[in-house]
């Protein structure tokens, strides 16, 4: 399966789970700048090679990162390595790192190794 990424750049109210808006919102009220990324396919060794970039440039940015894996069916040790490097760099800076939709084998695995703790409240908890 393809890994597909798409990289949106916005604003999104802080508290509030959804996707950012693609307009600017600056100055309206409790906002932050946030960097969406939605994925689909699998996080596997194969797919992270690609992914990598994508996570350094998240990382090198100024913003807190979402990630929205409603559409990621599978993630393996390469995957969950590239999350926990993509959350170490930001919480270095005082960021944060948020995943959404995280459902079936994804989040079986990340709940066994306690990564909960990224989720956002109200993210998709099927099985």
């Amino acid at each position: 399966m393809q890994l597909k990424v798409e990289l949106k750049r916005g604003y999104t109210p802080s508290q509030h789970g959804e996707l950012p808006q693609l307009f600017d919102l600056t100055g309206l009220g409790d906002f932050e700048m946030v960097q969406a990324l939605r994925i689909s396919g699998d996080m596997d060794a194969s797919t992270m090679v690609e992914m990598t970039g994508d996570f350094e440039r998240l990382a090198a940015g100024n913003d807190d990162v979402q990630l929205d894996m409603s559409l990621v069916t599978f993630i393996d040790s390469s995957g969950i390595g590239g999350l926990v490097f993509l959350f170490k760099r930001l919480h270095a800076q005082a960021r944060r790192l948020r995943l959404t939709g995280v459902r079936g084998q994804p989040r079986h695995l990340m709940t066994q190794l306690r990564l909960t703790v990224l989720f956002e409240e109200g993210a998709s908890q099927a099985a």
